[in-house]
């Protein structure tokens, strides 16, 4: 029997957990989270009801799904007992410290990894398979500084869903030797929109040692266009794409974005004007990072799209 180990029994954990337990397909669940059910999450955590609040979700959510309960916190000191045996693990927690590790461990121990993600209007999936694709360091290098939490961005309920089920897809897929993986899926709930984005390991990644490009699959040719993610959006008078003129350079578009939304520029940018870390930009089909950094030249019909991590498994 094959096991699946989720960590996170919230709004991306409860829709996971539910589609793979009514797939009957003789997969063993463990549902691994230290936090108790709160009123104000019900909306996206569908396996808890009113009269939940207070019990452990891990519990809770054992029992609606027929898994087993871990009431525990994901860490380095528990990443052994609670890996034990996993044949793929679903990562939905909500802090990048523990996505991280999550990957890490992963990578290290040989499981495969579904990392999904949900953030305002934004949702991501990717499939890692330690050593042959790449991870989630390849993307972002660690985790950000500071970020939005699920409480101050908010998160949309059926986003949620959306991704939970899609993270259930994927660990079936695992299970069954036909992954998907290798691919940075990206949803946008208020355009209703999907973005496959191929990517390649990163040679010199922190946690697999080997290169990270994006390729844009199916781009469309228009005037240089600067791509903002939901959680930015309030800077951009809630704009998702912004026109740039006379950009030479992606630090030139990013000064002529600073221009036009002051504010942004403190997202993107440190202090000693380097992209941030938990930032990557993308000139079509190539990370910028691969090319000439902020320096990369951009032509007339170029699209930068810019992709920030996302902790929130709300």
């Amino acid at each position: 029997m094959k096991t699946a180990v989720f960590l996170g029994a919230g709004g991306l954990g409860c829709p996971a957990a539910l589609a793979l337990a009514e797939e009957k397909a003789g997969i063993r669940l463990v549902i691994v989270d230290p936090d108790r059910v709160e009123r104000s999450n019900l909306a996206r955590q569908i396996l808890y009801s009113e009269a939940d609040i207070g019990a452990r979700k891990a519990e809770i959510a054992a029992l609606r799904t027929g898994a087993e309960a871990r009431v525990a916190r994901f860490e380095a000191a528990t990443a052994n007992e609670l890996l034990k045996d996993a044949d793929v693990l679903l990562d939905g927690t909500d802090d990048f410290e523990t996505r991280f590790l999550a990957n890490d461990e992963a990578v290290r121990r040989g499981i495969p990894l579904v990392h999904g993600a949900a953030l305002g209007w934004s949702g991501q999936l990717l499939t890692v398979l330690p050593g042959r694709t790449a991870c989630l360091r390849c993307l972002f290098e660690g985790p950000p500084d500071a970020a939005p939490t699920c409480a101050e961005a908010g998160v949309l309920a059926p986003l949620c869903g959306l991704v939970g089920a899609a993270m259930a897809r994927a660990a079936l897929a695992v299970l069954r030797g036909q992954p998907e993986a290798g691919v940075l899926h990206r949803w946008d709930a208020r355009t209703g929109t999907h973005r496959p984005l191929s990517l390649k390991r990163d040679p010199a990644c922190a946690a697999c040692a080997t290169g990270g490009i994006l390729t844009n699959q199916g781009a469309e040719t228009m005037p240089v266009t600067v791509k903002i993610p939901a959680p930015l959006r309030p800077l951009t008078a809630n704009q998702g794409e912004v026109a740039v003129e006379n950009a030479a350079t992606v630090q030139a578009a990013l000064e002529e974005l600073a221009r036009k939304y002051p504010g942004i520029k403190d997202k993107l940018l440190d202090d000693k004007g380097a992209l941030r870390r938990y930032v990557n930009l993308f000139r079509n089909d190539e990370d910028v990072r691969h090319a000439k950094g902020l320096g990369t030249e951009l032509r007339e019909g170029d699209r930068l799209t810019i992709v920030p991590a996302i902790a929130g498994g709300c």
